[in-house]
Order: structure tokens, then C-alpha cells, then sequence
């Protein structure tokens, strides 16, 4: 048995908590490719992603733990359809700021778009995190395990 250890530990996580779903919806049903082919149309509607994440989890599991690979050999991964970001042009960018009621919305949008600061980044600052001499936020870490930033600028 042959196990891929350069796995993350989220993926790691998924996989076995997919794996869990599919066996208890296994329950007494004969693991085959109907059944498994019947889990995975529950998933066929919703967002390719989680499908390919489904498919994954189950392939992992049949294939390398039951040794099983001619039962999933035939499944086959989803195509992701790439859809380029639409940017708004500075025109738009403009007309949109100039629509904003109060004068703290607009400065909500300015840091926004100048700081990439998430929203609850953005809203829990005070006075101490801003040096407005330097022109530097200091935000706090809030327990965040995501973002490594130590600081950002405005303008």
C-alpha cells in the first residue's frame, strides 16, 4: 500500500471526514460502482469543487486502503471552468464611491481598497493601531491562523 505523506493536514482532515460520510452512507449497501456512483450524484449539482474533493476522499480511500483501484478507475474528475475576474473600471470605481451616503462610508471604502484589510480587521481598529505619521496599521491578531500580516499601509 502506497500512501502519498505530503499531504496537508486540512486535506488529511477532509479525506477522512468525507470518508466517514461515504461509509455511513454506505451503511449495509455492497460497496460497488452503482453505489458509489449513487453517493456521488448527490454531490453532481452542487459546485465542482466540493465533487472533485468528494471524488478525491472516496478514490483515496477505495484505492489505496481497500486496494480496490479497478472499483474507481472509471470515475472521473470534474472540468473547472475558468471565469476571469471582471475588474470595474476607475469610472465605475468612481460613480460608486460618489453614490456613498456619509462620509464614513466613504472612508470605509478607501480603506478597504487601499489596506486589503479584511472587514473585521478594518472594523475592530482603534486609534492606537493607525501612525498616521507613517501612514502604517498595525491590526490586531485576533487568533487568526490564515493571514500572516503584520502590517499594512494606506494612502
Amino acid at each position: 500500500m502506497l500512501i502519498d505523506l505530503q499531504l496537508s493536514t486540512s486535506t488529511v482532515k477532509g479525506h477522512i471526514r468525507e470518508t466517514k460520510e461515504f461509509l455511513a452512507f454506505l451503511g449495509k449497501k455492497p460497496l460497488c460502482r452503482e453505489t458509489i456512483r449513487e453517493y456521488l450524484m448527490l454531490y453532481k449539482s452542487k459546485n465542482s469543487y466540493v465533487y472533485k474533493n468528494v471524488l478525491s476522499s472516496i478514490k483515496r480511500f477505495v484505492r489505496d486502503y481497500l486496494e480496490l483501484e479497478q472499483m474507481v478507475s472509471t470515475f472521473k474528475f470534474p472540468k473547472h471552468i475558468y471565469r476571469p475576474k471582471i475588474i470595474p473600471t476607475k469610472e465605475k470605481i468612481r460613480r460608486f464611491y460618489k453614490s456613498l451616503d456619509s462620509l464614513k462610508e466613504k472612508a470605509l471604502f478607501l480603506m478597504y481598497a487601499t489596506t486589503g484589510l479584511r472587514n473585521k480587521e478594518l472594523l475592530s481598529l482603534t486609534l492606537n493601531d493607525v501612525d498616521f505619521n507613517s501612514k502604517t496599521i498595525t491590526p490586531r491578531k485576533n487568533n487568526q491562523t490564515t493571514k500572516k500580516v503584520w502590517c499594512t499601509f494606506y494612502n
